[in-house]
């Protein structure tokens, strides 16, 4: 990671929080990026999709998780998070253009 790009955090929120594996990466990072030995240079974004058809319903969730770990405890550039909300059966996020459209500009950041 230290002599990555970044990295951009991509989880499906189930029952009001990212997946358990989500979590665990993000664990581990406390150890990565408190090691005084190593300097991270690169960007961090977010991804987020969930079934309920409301952005607002998650936003207090997400604000603390972009400030928890990569704002308040990394070297990162945070670009930023983008949330697609109403996506729960295959095919629902073939309709959400504009956050697909979003999803190439954060890439694009890169």
């Amino acid at each position: 990671m230290a002599e990555g790009a970044g990295v951009i955090l991509a989880s499906p929120i189930y029952f009001g929080q990212m997946t358990a594996q989500a979590k665990t990466i993000i664990d581990r990072f406390y150890s990565i990026f408190n090691n005084p030995d190593k300097k991270f240079n690169g960007k961090a974004a977010m991804i987020f999709t969930h079934a309920f058809p409301d952005k607002d319903i998650y936003e207090p969730y997400i604000r603390l998780t972009e400030a928890q770990p990569f704002m308040n405890n990394t070297e990162l550039e945070y670009i930023e998070t983008l949330e697609v909300a109403g996506v729960k059966f295959i095919g629902d996020a073939d309709k959400v253009e504009d956050d697909l459209k979003k999803a190439y500009e954060i890439g694009q950041k890169f």
